[in-house]
């Protein structure tokens, strides 16, 4: 930190570098523990399939009956060097699946940089502004070399039968993943007798081959290598690229008014504000024709579209993209990530007002009355971006708010306006 103008001045001067390792994920072993003959794992077709699988265990022609006939199988025969050729005579046994590394790993490697200005603008109120940056290596990404054309000539790039015969998917992990990251931020605090307020603004933009470290993917989107003979047509937009971000928060303790203190005194109202103007996704083609790996992009036709798709109107009507893009013939005919779903915005409000109680040892209370969705404004998810669904390019849910007095993800509808109400003793 440098201060410009001296002890007294009222401008701070921050910068820093900074470059880290982080471990290779070590969830990578939980699957290769679980690879054959560790644990083995069969699926069994049934009738709909054409299969005379039937669900009575008791019965050798059972579903659990090929399951285990095909274990028997694969245990006794691996240690004798048993091929695929020779198992595959065994009543409902079919390919394990595997997964391996690369044979050199490195560790994820971050190199970040900073640089800001931080001005004191007014008594107790500062404004800071600061260019974020950063680049990451090595992170770990998974390939599908597997992956085939189950309908055949789907993909031109793929083949129609699997690389590695004895298998069905293959999940191989490497060092190939990176991303880099530019941001604008700036932040104003006021802290006064009465008041305390911030607020935050941030303009970003975040680009990478893999989203979330390669694990658990962002939402709806791929978390593995589409192409598997390619990485670089991962490259686009991250899965939580936001480029325009406001949150805000205040707590103002409400002065006090004429009037019986029991009334009028230790009122204060509280809240919260977020907006961002979408995630990105990208339009895949999941036709069920390709195997053994992530779902193929769909082929973009033009680029002379809204990439935006906003929120009502597109719960009825198609957004603008769903024309442009059609059956995908190869990989790399759709850049990663290039369209943005809804704008995301929300108030949260809290009133409260507190008193005391002499007669219980000076017990204070506070009874206060909490709004989530203050507004009851309707956020939307993603639209159904595959080119197959019937649904195609249409809004069909709400998006949840991570603030709500349900949680987030346990499975309660937090998206209309909530209200609750919270009594809180002070002793």
């Amino acid at each position: 930190a440098w201060l410009p103008f001296g002890q007294t001045g009222k401008t701070t001067v921050r910068g820093g570098f900074g470059l880290f390792n982080d471990y290779f994920p070590a969830t990578i072993v939980d699957s290769l523990i679980n690879n054959t003959p560790t644990k083995n794992y069969f699926l069994v077709n049934g009738e709909y399939f054409g299969s005379d699988t039937v669900l009575d265990p008791t019965q050798s022609t059972s579903g659990h009956a090929y399951a285990v006939n095909s274990n028997k199988a694969l245990s006794s025969g691996f240690a004798s060097g048993a091929s695929y050729s020779t198992l595959s005579s065994v009543k409902g046994f079919t390919r394990p699946a595997a997964t391996g590394i690369a044979h050199h790993v490195s560790l994820p490697q971050y190199i970040e940089w900073t640089f800001g200005l931080e001005r004191e603008i007014y008594r107790n109120t500062a404004l800071k502004t600061t260019y974020v940056g950063n680049r990451t290596y090595h992170q770990p990404i998974a390939t599908y070399p597997n992956m085939l054309n189950s309908t055949a000539g789907t993909i031109a790039s793929l083949p129609n039968s699997r690389t590695y015969g004895a298998l069905n998917q293959i999940t191989m992990y490497y060092n190939g993943g990176y991303s880099n990251y530019n941001a604008f931020q700036a932040v104003l605090a006021s802290r006064l007798k009465w008041s305390t307020v911030t607020v935050n603004y941030t303009w970003s933009h975040g680009l990478d081959t893999v989203s979330n470290g390669g694990f658990l993917a962002f939402g709806d989107n791929n978390s593995g290598q589409i192409n598997p003979k390619n990485l670089r047509q991962n490259y686009g937009n991250s899965d939580y690229d936001v480029r325009h971000y406001i949150s805000a928060s205040y707590v103002i303790n409400i002065p006090h008014t004429k009037g019986p203190s029991v009334l009028v005194d230790n009122w204060s109202l509280a809240g919260t504000v977020f907006h961002n103007n979408g995630y990105p996704f990208s339009v895949t083609d999941n036709s069920g024709n390709t195997s053994y790996g992530s779902v193929p992009l769909a082929k973009q036709l033009d680029n002379n579209f809204d990439h935006h798709c906003k929120g009502i109107i597109h719960t009825i009507n198609q957004c603008d993209f769903a024309s442009h893009f059609t059956t995908a013939t190869d990989f790399g005919q759709q850049k990663r990530n290039q369209l943005y779903g809804p704008n995301y915005t929300d108030f949260d409000l809290d009133l409260s007002k507190g008193f005391v109680v002499p007669s219980l040892h000076n017990t204070k209370f506070e009874l206060a009355f909490q709004f989530f969705n203050l507004f009851n404004h309707p956020n939307f998810s993603q639209p159904d971006f595959d080119i197959n669904d019937s649904t195609y390019g249409v809004i069909t849910s709400a998006a949840g708010t991570p603030t709500s007095i349900l949680g987030a993800g346990l499975g309660g509808d937090a998206t209309p306006r909530l209200i609750q109400l919270k009594l809180t003793a002070h002793f």
